[in-house]
């Protein structure tokens, strides 16, 4: 894991969970800020290199993680894929592939998690690789749509997504492994979303296959790892959980 860095996004505003003096991303689970987990767990995994990428209330961030981390301060651009761009502007070699996690889902991840992406991004020869689960209830998750064999065709945002789309239980989690010298090339070429304003991350599979690179969809089995916080009722689960793991 010794060329591989990890990217924690870590920039939003959290406006479901009525974030306001704090970033969402340190809201406490068992006693610890949800972001702290998160990066104990990559550090588990070997990987040494951490940038988090920050912009509201940053300095909530740099309170709960202090040292242990680097920080990239997002610009003007909006969106999970500017915020990336921001992340890796000062990553060089000899790392050659970026692991991309949200601080606000990744709490309950595990240090083989990341190991595996990591390995599967290896074995495929991949640019991109994304994480999957399913779950029996995905409403409001991006979907995996794959082709006749089993080859990723787009994620489709529930919001956009047809009756058919929607029935789908195999979901994109936010994790991602990626080549550097792509994200170098490729991030770019994201277009701003003329509705929100912002640049999704989630495009970066819809620009890969069109230039012809390889995207890799790794499923995997175990879909505890995986629990997002965008509300307070979510928390409350999140706070629970961790409680009962820590026992």
């Amino acid at each position: 894991m010794k060329n591989v860095a990890a990217v924690v996004l870590a920039a939003g505003e959290g406006t479901r969970i009525k974030a306001r003096n704090r970033n969402k991303v340190t809201f406490l689970l068992a006693g610890k800020p949800m972001i702290w987990y998160s990066v104990q767990t990559i550090k588990k995994a070997g990987i040494e290199k951490i940038v988090a990428v920050i912009k509201f209330k940053a300095e909530s961030v740099k309170k709960a993680l202090g040292s242990s981390v680097e920080y990239s301060l997002q610009g003007e651009k909006k969106g999970t894929a500017a915020a990336l761009e921001d992340g890796i502007k000062n990553i060089k070699s000899p790392i050659d592939k970026i692991l991309v996690i949200y601080g606000d889902d990744s709490a309950f991840y595990t240090p083989d998690l990341f190991k595996f992406i990591v390995a599967e991004h290896d074995k495929n020869l991949s640019d991109v690789t994304v994480l999957s689960i399913k779950l029996s209830n995905p409403s409001g998750l991006g979907r995996i749509v794959r082709g006749t064999y089993g080859e990723i065709e787009k994620i489709v945002e529930e919001k956009v997504a047809s009756d058919k789309e929607k029935i789908i239980q195999e979901i994109n989690t936010g994790c991602y492994c990626f080549s550097l010298d792509f994200l170098n090339r490729f991030l770019p070429e994201i277009k701003i979303n003329p509705v929100s304003g912002e640049y999704y991350l989630t495009d970066i599979v819809d620009v890969a296959l069109k230039n012809g690179r390889k995207v890799h969809v790794s499923f995997y089995p175990d879909s505890s790892i995986w629990f997002g916080v965008n509300d307070r009722s979510q928390w409350a689960r999140a706070r629970l959980l961790k409680t009962k793991q820590g026992k």
